[in-house]
């Protein structure tokens, strides 16, 4: 939905809105794996906070971009947080949630 506003606003060549979309996900992509690794060596909940604050300084800084190539910068930058994050928030959900039943949402009964 933003696409015409920022072709309005920033001048974005087609070329220019295809990085805008896809810097993200291949930062993200591409460091998912990694994401896990760091939070399984300097444990979860840091790595979730510090994915967490690095993806919000990347969204302030898409929101303020005044050109295209800052935009397409802050938009891996947020990719980078949200490799730290996704990882880290699935292996504290599956530690808070310790019983199979409290995960799936419905009870089994035995």
């Amino acid at each position: 939905m933003a696409l015409p506003t920022l072709v309005g606003k920033l001048d974005a060549t087609s070329s220019d809105l295809q990085w805008i979309v896809d810097s993200y996900a291949m930062v993200f992509a591409g460091l998912l794996l990694v994401g896990g690794s760091l939070a399984d060596r300097f444990g979860r909940k840091r790595l979730f906070l510090v994915g967490l604050a690095i993806f919000g300084g990347g969204s302030i800084g898409a929101a303020l971009s005044g050109s295209v190539e800052m935009l397409i910068g802050w938009r891996a930058v947020m990719g980078v947080g949200a490799a730290m994050t996704i990882p880290s928030s699935l292996s504290i959900l599956n530690d808070v949630f310790r019983e199979p039943t409290a995960r799936v949402g419905t009870r089994i009964e035995v």
